[in-house]
Formats: structure tokens, C-alpha cells, sequence
């Protein structure tokens, strides 16, 4: 083929995906450093590497694995400034999803699983409830999954459930929500599908669902990871983006290379921490004695899933084996919830009583860890708890942001009046059809920041439908007296 033929005179080789040359990308592909040869084989030809997800090492990787020397490198910022940040604990997981897609009404989302067979029994679950839905993954034909992603992109169906197999290449803007309902298995593969959301410069939502349960479920694959070290690396950073109560944006910015600067975004539309305000010290002096204890007792040996299951008072087989049913902290903390106790080792690590070592995070008591122990301090984190009652938890303050609880379109139409109202449907209904009879997405007639503007600023000539975002004058020849006509009918 051409690839074989140096005659063949090639300009620019260009690399898409490019974080699949690093070992240290969440997508690493070994068939990926066969490009280098490629490239050894047109040394003229230019070399383009892109890709959206690209830690410092991982970008230092890629002009190693592809042979670059003294290459200039562009980096844009990672900031998605208009996505809003939401992390929750995975509770009652269907009725918090469905809670999301009712915020979000008539609005296109996107849900993505863990597994294919998760995806299967949501779709299911939400297609008997009533809501437009499909699902997307390896598991079904091509043919069916080109089916469902044209449906999901020209807007017969609202709502696409699915693996990480469906994104690459989609460029719908007015995707409007992004839930996660099972953690991803790194924060680069969170951001490359939270960035699935609000292409269109609109606000939209990243919902993640939280619970411990994931990260052993994630960890079961590790076996048959190529390297189980960095995967185990790459789901820490995930980890502590779940749990931290820090600024959200800050952390996932951060572990990018990238800075945020000081006052660059609105509390309010950053992420769930920053709306919520600072976390209140909560006195843990008496659990937090407990899980210490229990990790002493236990010989230091076991990660935080090991001690938790011995407060609880399990029965597990291993636990069994090592008679820890015997020993004095076991069933000592089932007053309070396992993603409690999660939530407070956290804590204790990060107050450094506590550290993690070596590949399966094994507790060990630091030295002012040992000192609160044994004099008995007082210990006080900052702590939000899901539902226990024993610590006497503060609860946390629900937010009245319309970003945190609704996309910017919805807070639109919440606004506007009965003859507005019926305008905005009527022009929605006109795009709708326009795309249906030249077969092509509504976003393709034009965006919702356009249909917004046109409620909003209602132009009664063409001049006027000109100043309109979104519309030039190709566009203004095209449909304009169509627009102007719909917009002078509802004045009259």
C-alpha cells in the first residue's frame, strides 16, 4: 500500500489519539509505537500528534515514543469553564439518574456505564419509564450502533446510554449533561467524556456517581492489565477527584499541569464544593479512634476496604481466615455507613494521620497518627457524611444555583412569558422540521444560543437578523424571511 512506497511524496503525518503512544495515557495502545517506523520512512513529512487528554508525562512520552526532536508544542488550557462539576454519593443510583434527566427536560445527555451489560438493564430501565433513550457499546452490531448514534446526533433520541466505546468523534454541541454512572478508570478518561458536554459554550452538567464499590470492581481488570502499577496509579487520581472537598476544577485542572487562576470563575458555576462553601470541622474524635485502632490491631496490614469490612462486623471468608472476628475493634463501627467510614480514612489520610503504601494502599499509622491514638486527642476534619446520624453530621446546604440545578436554557424558558414561550417552541418546531426534511442534526439549521437570541432580541428585518450569534448572511438568505415571518406573526 501507500505506506509502503518512501516514493510517494507524503507532506504531514498526522496522529490523532495521540495519548495511545504513552504508556502513561489512559488509552495506551502498543500499535501505537509502530508510527515511529512510519515516520522513519518519510523523514520529511511534518509530524501533527493531537489529543485532548495529556498529562506533562504523558506529552513527554509521546515525543519520545514518536521520535520528535525539539518539537513546538501548543497547549491550550483544560478549563471547560462552562461544564459545572457535581459529584454524588452512589446511593439510590436509578433515581438520582432519572433525577438529572428530569432537571434537564427535552435535553440531549449522555449516561455512561461500566459495562455493557449495566448499560443494557439502564436503558431498559429508563425506556419503561418513559424517556427517550438508546444505548451504544461494543456488544451490539455495527449497523445498530451507527443506527442509535444517528438518532442520538440528528435529536429522535435524547438520551444515550453508554460504554466508553461511543464518543470518539462526536461533535454534537448540545449535549447538556454527562453522568457517570459508575466511575471511570482515570481522570483522563473522565475529562475526555465530561468534554462530550457543552460544546456549544453553553452551561452544562457533569454528574458523577460515586461509591467504593466501583473502585474494586475497576480493580478486579487490573489482572489483565498490561501494566496493573500505573492503572493503579491512574485510578488514584480519580479517587481523590471523587472524594476531595476541595475546589473540583482546581484538582482536575491541576492534575493536568494547568494553574487556575485566582477569582477565574464563579463559585457558584465551578463545581458542587465551591457552591457548597467551605466543609465544617466535625469532631471524629471517637470513630476516627476506632478505625485507628482497628488498623493496629490488624497489623497495619490491610487497605481501608479490609478494616472498614472488620468494623462492620463482616463475615467474610478472608476476614474469618485471619480470625479477625476475635479481635476487639471487629463490629465496633456499624453505626455508621461504610461510605462514611470511606469518606473519614480519606480524611485521615489527607489530615496525615493516616498514609497509603505500596500497590494495594495498605494503611499505616503516621507518628501524629500513633500520638492521637495514644493520648487521646481530639480530632477534628473537615468532613461531610452521607447518612449516618451517629457524628451528628452537619448537613450539607443544598444550592440554589440554577447552573448547579439546571442548564442555562431551562433557567431561559423559566423566564419567559406566555407569548415568548410559545415563540421558542414554535422556532424549535421549525428547526426541527427544516432538519428532519434535509436529513441532518438541529444544531445544523442552527445552535440553542442561536434560538435563544432569537426569542430574546426578536429581529424584524434583516439587518437586525444579522446581529443574531449564529447567523450570517449566507444563513440570513437561506432562511432568514422564513424566521422573520414566524417572528412577525407572534408580534402582531
Amino acid at each position: 500500500g501507500i505506506l509502503h512506497d518512501s516514493s510517494i511524496p507524503i507532506s504531514c503525518i498526522t496522529i490523532d489519539e495521540a495519548h495511545c503512544v504513552s504508556e502513561w495515557g489512559h488509552d495506551f495502545r502498543p500499535d501505537y509505537l509502530e508510527i515511529a517506523a512510519i515516520r522513519r520512512q518519510f523523514p520529511e513529512a511534518v509530524c501533527l500528534a493531537l489529543t485532548a487528554t495529556a498529562t506533562i508525562s504523558v506529552r513527554q512520552d509521546i515525543m519520545q515514543n514518536l521520535q520528535m526532536k525539539n518539537p513546538k508544542v501548543f497547549t491550550a488550557s483544560f478549563n471547560r469553564a462552562n461544564i459545572f462539576l457535581e459529584v454524588k454519593p452512589k446511593k439510590n443510583a436509578l433515581q438520582q439518574v432519572t433525577d438529572c434527566i428530569r432537571r434537564h427536560r427535552d435535553e440531549s445527555g449522555i449516561i455512561y456505564c461500566f459495562s455493557r451489560k449495566h448499560a443494557d438493564e439502564l436503558t431498559a430501565s429508563l425506556d419503561r419509564m418513559g424517556f427517550s433513550v438508546l444505548n451504544y457499546h461494543a456488544g451490539l452490531s455495527d449497523k445498530v450502533r451507527a443506527d442509535h448514534q444517528d438518532k442520538f446526533i440528528k435529536d429522535k433520541v435524547r438520551i444515550m446510554v453508554a460504554t466508553v466505546a461511543f464518543g470518539m468523534g462526536i461533535d454534537k454541541p448540545n449535549v447538556r449533561y454527562v453522568i457517570h454512572y459508575d466511575m471511570p478508570k482515570s481522570l483522563e478518561e473522565y475529562y475526555q467524556e465530561i468534554g462530550r458536554a457543552g460544546r456549544d459554550g453553553l452551561p452544562s452538567h457533569a454528574l458523577l456517581l460515586y461509591s467504593a464499590g466501583d473502585i474494586h470492581k475497576i480493580r478486579f481488570f487490573f489482572e489483565d492489565s498490561a501494566d496493573p502499577e500505573k492503572a493503579e496509579m491512574l485510578l488514584k487520581g480519580m479517587t481523590q477527584y471523587a472524594s476531595t472537598r476541595k475546589c473540583r476544577r482546581q484538582l482536575l485542572l491541576g492534575y493536568f499541569g494547568e494553574v487556575l487562576k485566582e477569582n477565574s470563575c464563579a463559585p457558584e458555576e465551578c463545581c458542587d464544593n465551591c457552591v457548597c462553601g467551605p466543609v465544617p470541622d466535625l469532631d471524629v474524635t471517637i470513630p476516627a479512634q476506632k478505625f485507628m485502632s482497628c488498623i493496629i490491631r490488624t497489623k497495619q496490614r490491610f487497605g481501608a476496604s479490609y478494616i472498614i469490612d472488620v468494623l462492620l462486623g463482616s463475615k467474610q471468608k478472608r476476614i474469618l481466615e485471619n480470625r479477625h472476628e476475635t479481635i476487639s475493634t471487629w463490629g465496633i463501627g456499624a453505626g455508621i455507613e461504610k461510605d462514611d467510614w470511606f469518606a473519614l480514612s480519606e480524611a485521615l489520610v489527607e489530615a496525615g494521620y493516616i498514609q497509603k503504601y505500596g500497590e494495594y494502599n495498605v494503611l499505616v499509622l503516621t507518628k501524629d497518627g500513633q500520638d492521637a491514638l495514644v493520648q487521646r486527642k481530639t480530632i477534628k476534619l473537615p468532613l461531610l457524611l452521607h447518612q449516618s446520624t451517629v457524628l451528628n453530621a452537619p448537613q450539607q446546604k443544598k444550592s440554589s444555583n440554577p447552573m448547579f440545578m439546571l442548564h442555562k436554557k431551562g433557567a431561559f424558558v423559566k423566564t419567559l412569558g406566555e407569548n415568548d414561550l410559545a415563540l421558542y417552541e414554535e422556532i424549535k418546531e421549525w428547526r426541527k422540521k427544516n432538519a428532519d426534511e434535509q436529513n441532518v442534526p438541529p444544531y445544523v439549521i442552527f445552535g440553542d444560543k442561536t434560538l435563544e437570541e432569537l426569542v430574546e432580541k426578536k429581529p424584524q428585518s434583516e439587518a437586525e437578523l444579522l446581529s443574531i450569534f449564529g447567523i450570517g448572511t449566507a444563513k440570513a438568505e437561506k432562511i432568514g424571511s422564513q424566521l422573520l415571518r414566524i417572528i412577525s406573526e407572534r408580534l402582531e
